[in-house]
C-alpha cells in the first residue's frame, strides 16, 4: 500500500509508513496476505551399512559378532536435558561389554 501511495503521481506530499498504517486502521482496512509457511523437516544423515549377519544371530563363540548402538535421551521439563549412551554388546553371551555416557554427542570435542 505504502509503494502504492508513493509511486502515485498525484500525491504531492510524502507519505510515511506511520500515517498509512493509522489511516487504515481508522478506516478497518486489513491487509489479507498471509505469510508463506514453510514446513520443511530437517533430514538426518543416515548411513545404511551392508547386512553382514543376514538376520543370523547365532554365534557359537565369544567375540565373534559385536554390535555396537548409540541412544539419545531427553529428560527434565519439556526435554530441556540431554544425555547420550553408547554401548558395545557381544553377541555371544549377549553381555554388554563397554558403555559411555557424555551430556552429548560431542561433548569431548567441546573442551
Amino acid at each position: 500500500m505504502l509503494v502504492n501511495l508513493q509511486a502515485d503521481a498525484s500525491i504531492t506530499f510524502p507519505v510515511t509508513f506511520k500515517q498509512v498504517r493509522r489511516v487504515m486502521r481508522e478506516l478497518g482496512i486489513r491487509c489479507l496476505v498471509h505469510p508463506k509457511k514453510h514446513n520443511r523437516v530437517k533430514q538426518s544423515e543416515q548411513y545404511i551399512q551392508d547386512n553382514l549377519l543376514n538376520q543370523n544371530f547365532n554365534v557359537s563363540r565369544p567375540n565373534q559378532v559385536w554390535l555396537a548402538d548409540s541412544t539419545e535421551l531427553s529428560y527434565g521439563i519439556n526435554g530441556e536435558y540431554k544425555v547420550r549412551l553408547s554401548g558395545v554388546l557381544d553377541l555371544y553371551g549377549r553381555r554388554l561389554l563397554s558403555y559411555h555416557l557424555s551430556p552429548t554427542e560431542t561433548s569431548e570435542t567441546e573442551v
